[in-house]
């Protein structure tokens, strides 16, 4: 069937929709099945592709013809290829894929019904379900064929069934003399979903969790409209699929809810995100795995069904369809392979080849395994400085008792290798064994451990960006803060001034004795109308005072002016402040430890704790300027 990968999940060509000369609607292949065979699997190994659907209507004739009279037999495959291409043959994966018309008519509005067309549907069956099976399951499906009395007669879908009814059409219908018995059957036969999936429900025992069903999606749905009276039918078949077949981008998005208004209500629609698959659907040989425009259908999963159906779950994630693989790492960064070649007597370790996956690698094991021996000797092999440097830091294990006799290699995707006995290195990683991490982690080795992690991340270029782009707003940020701390400073001293200027006036008993008295002789004139010498000398003393309060009561209006105006002035600053690192509070990488940083909030926090008391002075110098400026007037009305 298909050998285990040693590499893992890896971007791989698929292609699951190629036929065969047993698709009897439509193909160009030679009839010549060795020559059909050896030219479909050469091609798949020179174009790369992992994984093939055989591809045939309404029955698995081409599976199972390629199946047990070519996979399964060695001296049949020895006479078409070499014993190099057989391994490789042997390692991809070939599934089944049965593709019905269904029940379903998609009409446009075009007067010429010769091209409307039934709804075709997928079914992808695992390579660990058996032909005998899968011809089982065919075959309790049924067709509809005659209509007798008003009740509709159904047959079992047989080849020799469709192909009787292929015949009882040509002696009624002219239009189909001359065809092919079998392809007149198939053209007008047509089955029901429903039972589909209700047989293979029926038959959980041999099929559960080993098929999948597929949509062909021609058009893009996402401009479909689904107010129309066909919504229903569009929405049970999405909701009945697996996946669609479909490269179409605006598909492709519609699939994953990015048309939607969100994945939720996509989900609550359609019961799930769908991913879209692509194939060459190739008929003839030019065809095979070569889709228009090059849209070849990637995915990342080991070739075998269960990887297959693991992109059923991570739809966004796992599959694209575009003409190169969907790698953007650069070839010397990426190691390949490891292997310690062990030249002592005792054989202690084996020297095969340890292959490394592109993306992620996990090394797992029991304890005193072995694992952290062997992630020290492949950074030992590449930098053994560094790695000198943190095992002396953090006092850890000493393995220098296994180099003897022993060689590393490390083998890097440009084909490149670091060696352990080599001077001469190539690559470049981060070590950071287990007691290393420990040890930053504690609080005297936090600042080292956000540098750390601050530079390996900054090793991608969109995350370095990010980084300097923050920091940028940062030092706007602090410059702004600056310039706010030297505002407030500066309104601080003015306040104090003014605050001081305030006490200089007339104390508040000072003008209330001063109103008393004012009152007292206002009420003495009263009695006298009459005005002597003095009295006219009191009154032109009564003047000077009501022309001097009326100066204090501008000052005090002034004043109040300006206390106004500076608190605004500081409520603005303070609030710009805020609004700058506000945003920012988001962005900050919690790494982030320089001293662009230290103390930012904590300075703002103390400018608010002081404008605070600052808003409270003012406060009280407002109210005793309210007193002052009542008292002033109630001074200059008694005194008119």
């Amino acid at each position: 069937m298909h050998s285990v990968y040693s590499k893992g999940s890896e971007w791989r060509k698929w292609d699951l929709h190629v036929h065969t000369p047993a698709s009897v609607l439509f193909h160009n292949f030679s009839t010549d099945w060795d020559e059909y065979v050896k030219i479909l699997f050469e091609q798949a190994l020179d174009k790369g592709v992992c994984a093939i659907g055989i591809t045939d209507y309404y029955s698995i004739e081409g599976y199972k013809k390629k199946r047990r009279e070519y996979l399964e037999d060695d001296s049949r495959l020895s006479s078409l290829f070499s014993a190099e291409q057989i391994v490789r043959i042997k390692q991809i994966l070939v599934l089944p894929n049965i593709e019905f018309r269904l029940s379903k008519l998609i009409i446009r509005q075009q007067p010429d019904l010769s091209w409307n067309r039934k709804v075709n549907f997928h079914l992808l069956i695992s390579d660990e379900v058996s032909i005998d099976d899968i011809e089982d399951l065919i075959q309790g499906l049924t067709f509809e064929s005659e209509a007798v009395s008003g009740r509709t007669q159904k047959e079992s879908l047989t080849l020799r069934n469709i192909q009787n009814l292929g015949e009882r059409i040509q002696s009624s219908q002219a239009t189909f003399v001359g065809q092919d018995s079998l392809l007149t059957g198939m053209l007008n036969i047509a089955i029901n979903e429903d039972e589909i999936i209700e047989q293979l429900s029926n038959k959980s025992i041999k099929f559960k969790g080993k098929y999948l069903l597929g949509l062909p999606a021609d058009e893009d749905w996402s401009e479909i409209n689904w107010s129309s009276q066909g919504y229903l039918i569009r929405r049970l078949l999405i909701q009945k699929a697996n996946f669609f077949f479909s490269s179409n981008a605006n598909t492709r998005k519609f699939c994953l809810g990015l048309k939607s208004e969100s994945e939720e209500h996509f989900i609550k629609e359609f019961n799930a995100l769908k991913p879209c698959l692509w194939g060459s659907d190739a008929h003839d040989i030019e065809k095979l795995f070569e889709p228009d425009h090059k849209r070849y259908t990637w995915i990342k999963a080991n070739p075998s069904f269960e990887g297959l159906k693991q992109v059923m779950l991570e739809p966004g994630h796992r599959v694209t369809i575009q003409p190169n693989a969907p790698s953007s790492k650069r070839l010397y960064n990426v190691i390949d392979c490891v292997r310690l070649i062990d030249n002592s007597s005792s054989s202690r370790f084996a020297n095969d080849w340890i292959y490394f996956n592109d993306d992620l690698n996990v090394i797992i094991g029991g304890k005193s395994s072995g694992k952290s021996l062997l992630l020290y000797h492949v950074a030992k092999a590449v930098d053994p400085t560094q790695v000198d440097e943190r095992t002396v830091k953090i006092n850890g294990p000493n393995y220098s008792r296994f180099q003897k006799d022993l060689e590393i290699e490390v083998q890097w995707k440009n084909g490149s290798v670091d060696r352990l006995s080599s001077k001469e290195k190539h690559g470049k990683l981060t070590y950071l064994p287990q007691l290393y991490i420990n040890n930053l982690a504690e609080q005297e080795g936090q600042t080292d451990f956000f540098q750390l992690i601050e530079s390996i991340l900054n090793q991608n270029e969109d995350y370095k960006l990010f980084n300097q782009a923050v920091k940028s707003k940062l030092i706007g940020a602090k410059s702004r803060l600056s310039e706010s701390v030297r505002q407030f400073i500066q309104l601080q001293s003015l306040v104090v001034d003014k605050k001081n200027e305030i006490k200089r006036l007339t104390a508040k008993d000072d003008v209330q004795l001063e109103v008393d008295r004012l009152e007292k002789e206002m009420n003495e004139l009263v009695v006298s109308s009459n005005l002597t010498s003095a009295e006219l000398q009191k009154y032109t003393t009564v003047q000077e005072r009501i022309s001097n309060a009326k100066d204090d009561a501008k000052k005090v209006d002034s004043l109040v002016k300006m206390i106004n105006s500076h608190a605004i002035t500081v409520e603005n600053s303070l609030y710009s402040t805020r609004q700058a690192i506000g945003p920012l509070s988001a962005e900050i990488i919690p790494l982030e430890t320089d001293e662009l940083t230290n103390g930012l909030q904590d300075t703002v926090e103390i400018i608010e704790e002081a404008f605070t008391s600052y808003k409270c002075t003012v406060e009280e110098v407002r109210k005793t300027l309210f007193e002052r400026s009542s008292l002033i007037s109630k001074m200059i009305d008694y005194s008119t």
